[in-house]
């Protein structure tokens, strides 16, 4: 348990600003076009940045439902934002149907076995269950095969407790410069939701898209679109289009707890890595691999102080790191050091920050741990 602590006198602290995220999800919305619905994903404590305040803002501005990966998840939404529809993603298991159900949240389907049990839970129960059936396009995860699709949903469709809502894909390349699989993606899938709409004789809630797809790929955006870290400030990958001015939302920060001249020489932290060139200034800030800084930023990257450039010095610790303030004048005990985020006019992006490690964004923001205080900004 963490005892309560002033923003101002913690060790590290990942701000979010919640006026970045309305932004985002706006852009989102503009991509989407009228009458899309947004399904906002907010799983994984929404990518590290808080769930419920992250939600709550959401839920201010209008979204039609929320896109979860767990029935824990999807319980602490149906307390904090009760009137707004969850959806959980990810394949549950038996004995997680009665938080389904106790929650009032929808469910994906990707098999009639589960489905079976879903159905007479639910029926037990005296309830009527939103599910939307998962197909495999192309993503290999979850879902029934393509060639199943009509069968399956005729079958979902007859079973008592269930209600079929949805129809629903996943795209593995959306964020990518080549989008000919995609493409061939979005026609089979909008093949197969005629096909099953046609079946069973009424419309349903048609989803694919999405951040890269709500970015790059318009004819993928159908009923609803899914957006996930564009909302968090970060574009999916390289190869995305700037489609959408993005605001960063998380500032992930530190602060100098104390300050070294060294002579030239001398070596920096663990394995005597770092050697320093010419006499410098070394400053330790309170963050490290255990607070979720990447230990491949050892050596291999910078933080911003006095929204100025400072290079990451020898390894990172687990709780501490180490920067070269020489070229810095004035930095003091207790300065702020940002490793992504904004900090006065200067801004060091989550997101390239990652392609440059070789990773993805989501990454970055899911492990910074809870010992990193959470502050939100309205």
């Amino acid at each position: 348990m963490r005892a309560a602590v002033a923003e101002e006198s913690f060790r590290a602290v990942a701000r979010v600003d919640l006026g970045s995220l309305r932004h985002n999800l706006r852009e989102a919305r503009r991509l989407a076009g009228s009458g899309v619905q947004i399904w906002p994903a907010v799983k994984a404590d929404a990518y590290g940045h808080g769930l419920v305040p992250v939600a709550l803002a959401l839920q201010e501005e209008g979204v039609e439902g929320f896109c979860v990966a767990t029935v824990e998840e999807a319980a602490l939404l149906a307390s904090a934002c009760p009137d707004t529809p969850r959806l959980v993603l990810g394949a549950l298991l038996p004995d997680e149907i009665a938080v389904l159900l106790e929650t009032s949240s929808q469910t994906v389907v990707c098999d009639l076995a589960f489905a079976s049990d879903l159905s007479r839970a639910a029926a037990s129960a005296g309830r009527v269950v939103g599910v939307h059936l998962k197909v495999d396009t192309g993503m290999g995860r979850l879902g029934v095969r393509p060639e199943q699709a009509v069968e399956t949903a005729l079958a979902l469709d007859a079973l008592p407790g269930i209600r079929l809502q949805g129809i629903m894909t996943h795209y593995p390349c959306s964020d990518e410069e080549d989008l000919s699989f995609s493409r061939e993606q979005t026609a089979r899938f909008s093949r197969i939701c005629d096909d099953v709409i046609r079946a069973i004789g009424r419309p349903l809630l048609r989803h694919a898209a999405n951040s890269g797809a709500i970015l790059g790929l318009p004819e993928g955006r159908f009923d609803a679109v899914r957006p996930g870290i564009m909302l968090y400030g970060s574009y999916p990958g390289p190869g995305a289009p700037p489609s959408a001015r993005l605001r960063p939302v998380m500032t992930l920060a530190a602060r100098v707890v104390f300050l070294k001249d060294v002579p030239a020489g001398s070596t920096v932290s663990y394995g005597r890595t770092w050697v320093a060139k010419r006499p410098s200034r070394i400053a330790t800030v309170s963050i490290g691999y255990g607070d979720g800084l990447p230990r491949r930023l050892s050596n291999n990257g910078f933080a911003l102080v006095r929204g100025m450039e400072a290079p990451i010095a020898g390894r990172v610790c687990m709780d501490m790191t180490m920067l070269d303030v020489t070229d810095i004048p004035g930095v003091r005990v207790g300065d702020e050091a940002v490793f992504w985020g904004v900090q006065r006019e200067s801004v060091l992006r989550c997101d390239e920050l990652a392609w440059r490690l070789s990773t993805i964004p989501y990454e970055l923001t899911c492990q910074v741990t809870a010992r990193v205080l959470r502050v939100t900004l309205r």
